[in-house]
Protein backbone atom coordinates (compact mmCIF):
# COMPACT_ATOMS: atom_id res chain seq x y z
CA UNK A 1 0.00 0.00 0.00
CA UNK A 2 2.98 2.15 1.05
CA UNK A 3 4.52 2.23 -2.83
CA UNK A 4 1.32 2.94 -4.04
CA UNK A 5 0.57 6.15 -2.08
CA UNK A 6 4.36 7.31 -2.95
CA UNK A 7 3.57 6.52 -6.85
CA UNK A 8 0.70 8.51 -7.20
CA UNK A 9 1.79 11.34 -4.66
CA UNK A 10 1.09 14.36 -5.56
CA UNK A 11 4.32 16.01 -7.22
CA UNK A 12 5.06 19.45 -5.55
CA UNK A 13 7.43 19.72 -8.22
CA UNK A 14 5.08 19.80 -11.22
CA UNK A 15 4.95 23.64 -11.93
CA UNK A 16 8.56 24.56 -13.02
CA UNK A 17 9.85 28.12 -12.42
CA UNK A 18 9.18 28.12 -16.54
CA UNK A 19 5.24 27.91 -15.44
CA UNK A 20 5.64 30.51 -12.68
CA UNK A 21 6.82 33.21 -14.74
CA UNK A 22 4.05 32.78 -17.45
CA UNK A 23 1.56 32.49 -14.42
CA UNK A 24 2.66 36.02 -13.23
CA UNK A 25 3.00 37.34 -17.05
CA UNK A 26 -0.83 36.43 -16.91
CA UNK A 27 -1.48 38.01 -13.29
CA UNK A 28 0.08 41.30 -14.48
CA UNK A 29 -2.02 41.22 -17.84
CA UNK A 30 -5.17 40.44 -16.26
CA UNK A 31 -4.58 42.88 -13.01
CA UNK A 32 -2.28 45.55 -13.56
CA UNK A 33 -2.92 46.79 -16.73
CA UNK A 34 -5.81 49.35 -17.85
CA UNK A 35 -8.24 47.38 -19.69
CA UNK A 36 -7.59 49.54 -23.19
CA UNK A 37 -4.08 48.18 -22.57
CA UNK A 38 -5.22 45.01 -22.57
CA UNK A 39 -7.40 45.38 -24.93
CA UNK A 40 -4.68 46.62 -27.50
CA UNK A 41 -2.45 43.93 -26.78
CA UNK A 42 -4.71 41.35 -27.49
CA UNK A 43 -5.30 42.69 -30.94
CA UNK A 44 -2.33 43.07 -32.04
CA UNK A 45 -1.53 39.57 -30.97
CA UNK A 46 -4.53 38.01 -32.68
CA UNK A 47 -3.88 40.28 -35.87
CA UNK A 48 -0.29 40.10 -35.42
CA UNK A 49 0.83 43.74 -36.87
CA UNK A 50 0.85 46.61 -36.18
CA UNK A 51 0.01 48.22 -39.57
CA UNK A 52 -3.06 45.38 -39.29
CA UNK A 53 -4.39 46.84 -35.87
CA UNK A 54 -3.71 50.65 -37.09
CA UNK A 55 -5.69 49.63 -40.08
CA UNK A 56 -8.87 47.97 -37.67
CA UNK A 57 -8.60 51.44 -35.45
CA UNK A 58 -8.40 53.90 -38.71
CA UNK A 59 -4.77 55.22 -36.68
CA UNK A 60 -1.32 55.52 -37.82
CA UNK A 61 1.04 52.77 -37.57
CA UNK A 62 3.23 54.73 -35.42
CA UNK A 63 1.02 55.82 -33.12
CA UNK A 64 -0.13 51.61 -32.49
CA UNK A 65 3.58 51.14 -32.48
CA UNK A 66 4.55 53.21 -29.45
CA UNK A 67 1.59 52.70 -27.25
CA UNK A 68 2.28 48.89 -27.44
CA UNK A 69 5.94 49.52 -26.77
CA UNK A 70 4.77 51.74 -23.82
CA UNK A 71 2.55 48.52 -22.84
CA UNK A 72 4.87 46.16 -22.70
CA UNK A 73 8.06 48.41 -21.20
CA UNK A 74 5.19 48.85 -18.32
CA UNK A 75 4.38 44.73 -18.12
CA UNK A 76 8.65 44.40 -18.05
CA UNK A 77 8.88 47.19 -15.20
CA UNK A 78 5.86 45.25 -13.49
CA UNK A 79 7.48 42.07 -13.95
CA UNK A 80 10.80 42.77 -12.37
CA UNK A 81 9.41 44.93 -9.35
CA UNK A 82 7.30 41.69 -8.22
CA UNK A 83 10.34 39.60 -8.78
CA UNK A 84 12.53 41.17 -6.31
Amino acid sequence: MEMLESEFAPDESIFNEEDIKVHRLKQIVTNDIEIWERRLLLLYIELGSYAKVASTLECSVSSIAKMIKKIKEKIVAIYVDSSD
